[in-house]
């Protein structure tokens, strides 16, 4: 095991119900990091209001014993979990649709089960060391595309960064794989939901994402005022 990677001050709180689950969580980040788990939607909500720490990071089944994940997320938008923890969605559903509004509600990734643990490990890592990029300031920097005034998810903004750093060049989905996703293997249903969401995001912005043949894109500026 990697030292580097062992950092018990990092909290996890992890949402799930299925024994079988709780052991690969229970073997893989507890000797890393400190873990509290959730069988219930209402057992996590009560922490959250008892806390004055939130965790480092969440990881959330989609189906608990007393609610689906999805829903407690479409009700608790305003609430401070959101925009400050990063989470994980776990689930069995292969559905774009399912996952296009995970990642619009701001979900760091979305694990696919059955999952090796090598991944939960890898896909963790990534959540914790998270960072918003940085920009050189001799290219065409995020604020130039008024990015303040959109909410996008940390994916959405290393996505739409590397973009701007392609400025004229076509982004292909090799790009995007290595740049944004490292060595972590992902589906491509993955790449098209986070493209279609951030495409979905921008455009009342000007900013048009083209797909100019397959796997191949380029951002476009339509804005009248630069």
């Amino acid at each position: 095991m990697d030292a580097k990677f062992i950092d018990k001050e990092m909290t996890i709180w992890i949402l799930e119900d299925d024994p079988a689950y709780l052991f690969i969580y229970r073997t893989t980040l507890a000797v890393r990091y400190h873990t509290s788990y959730f069988k219930k939607i209402s057992s996590f909500r009560e922490a959250l209001q008892d806390t004055t720490i939130l965790p480092n990071l969440i990881i959330a089944d989609l189906c608990l014993e007393d609610g689906n994940f999805l829903e407690y997320l479409s009700e608790q938008k305003t609430a401070p979990l959101f925009g400050k923890t990063p989470f994980i969605v776990v689930s069995f559903l292969e559905d774009m649709d399912v996952m296009r509004f995970c990642y619009s509600e701001g979900s760091f990734d979305y694990l696919l089960k059955p999952f090796k643990k090598s991944e939960l490990i890898v896909k963790v890592e990534q959540a914790l060391q998270a960072r918003t990029p940085t920009y050189n300031a001799s290219k065409k920097d995020i604020t130039t595309y008024c990015l303040d005034q959109i909410e996008l998810t940390l994916k959405e903004i290393n996505i739409l960064s590397l973009f701007v750093e392609k400025h004229d060049e076509c982004v292909t989905r090799e790009d995007l794989l290595q740049k944004v996703w490292g060595q972590t293997t992902v589906l491509p249903k993955t790449v098209d939901v986070h493209l279609h969401n951030l495409r979905r995001k921008i455009k009342p912005y000007g900013l048009l994402i083209e797909c100019k043949e397959p796997g191949k894109w380029f951002l476009l500026d339509n804005r009248v005022n630069h």
